[in-house]
């Protein structure tokens, strides 16, 4: 069965609007009083109508971050706020798309809503496939958005990629570079003028990862021909995606 995954992230932003937008609203009537509100946002561009749809809810949600969201919202979901409203142009506006930035925009939906408005979070979820949870936005470079994908083997019960003799030899390996980020994160500035054999290690709230650079390159060509790697030196994801946990250490 194929599935629209470009429908799937339209649906997901326009739910995240719904139950945003009443919190929006009132930390902008409570900041601004109940009639000024609307000036103020219409006076930063006047050509934005008050009807509170994605791109809308988001923009009003950067332009007034430092005013009045800082206060209202956890501080959390500021950094994830300016990545989905940068994301929502590429869901609409490109043919193809890169299925972790795909997965990964989801899951920023996701986190931003969950700590907005956690009861909402069930409706969200309810656009995911049944069984598993998108199971085609992991391991494919870049492929049309509606292409349907095979699922990757599973992992035999009580056995995990990072164990082992493999893991354990990774670990003893002092790294070249090593850097600590909230979230998986590829960092140009650090991999790049590594050599093929060089060895990097993130550390994340997630794990503890390490790879060398040809194995980062062989593994991840998704995240090297990324837009957001090649024009800004990083790529990040909430979540680890299934194929980097073979380079998760044994203590990580």
């Amino acid at each position: 069965m194929e599935t629209n995954y470009r429908q799937l992230l339209y649906q997901a932003f326009e739910i995240m609007a719904e139950v945003i937008a009443p919190k929006v609203e009132r930390s902008l009537r409570d900041a601004y009083g109940e009639s000024a509100w609307i000036d103020h946002v219409q006076s930063r561009d006047r050509n934005l109508p008050i009807r509170w749809e994605p791109q809308v809810v988001l923009n009003t949600l950067k332009s007034e971050w430092n005013d009045v969201f800082q206060y209202q919202f956890p501080k959390s979901v500021r950094s994830p706020i300016f990545e989905i409203a940068s994301a929502r142009n590429v869901v609409m506006h490109y043919d193809t798309m890169d299925i972790d930035e795909a997965e990964r925009y989801f899951q920023t939906i996701e986190f931003v809503v969950k700590r907005i408005e956690p009861e909402a979070i069930t409706k969200l979820r309810a656009l995911l496939p049944d069984s598993p949870p998108l199971p085609s936005l992991t391991g494919r470079a870049s492929i049309p958005i509606t292409e349907a994908t095979q699922l990757a083997p599973p992992i035999p019960q009580g056995s995990s990629p990072s164990e082992g003799p493999d893991a354990v030899r990774r670990e003893a390996v002092e790294p070249d570079v090593a850097y600590t980020f909230s979230r998986l994160c590829f960092l140009a500035k650090h991999i790049d003028p590594l050599p093929d054999s060089g060895v990097f290690r993130m550390t994340t709230p997630h794990g503890v990862f390490q790879m060398t650079k040809a194995e980062f390159r062989d593994t991840f060509p998704n995240v090297i021909a990324s837009r957001s790697y090649r024009e800004k030196g990083i790529y990040h994801s909430p979540k680890p995606p299934k194929k980097a946990e073979p380079f998760r250490l044994v203590s990580g």
